[in-house]
């Protein structure tokens, strides 16, 4: 067997304490790698929440503009029988008024 030179302990050291050091150098190859995947994982799950939450605003916003629809119908029931009294509405000056006295 070889015998390797150490550079930090300054001596000449046995073929075991350089395999400890390639093992140890495998484990932080290892580590790094877990290590690295952690982070691809942690980004893709941010990735994931971010469509899931896009998705969810989406089909919010769709709910609120089917809301806003009806309501908006709602009012036009309750406020105007017909299309004459709505024109009549919107080219009345004295709206405010109207509303009022209602």
């Amino acid at each position: 067997m070889e015998i390797y030179t150490d550079c930090f302990y300054g001596g000449t050291n046995s073929a075991a304490t350089y395999l400890e050091a390639e093992r140890a150098e495998k484990y932080t190859k290892a580590e790094m790698a877990n290590k690295e995947r952690k982070v691809v994982r942690s980004y893709l799950h941010i990735a994931q929440e971010q469509r899931s939450l896009g998705s969810q605003i989406g089909w919010h916003k769709i709910a609120l503009y089917i809301i806003l629809f009806y309501f908006i119908l709602f009012i036009f029931q309750r406020k105007f029988v017909s299309l004459k009294s709505y024109l009549y509405f919107c080219t009345s000056f004295q709206w405010k008024i109207k509303f009022r006295t209602e």
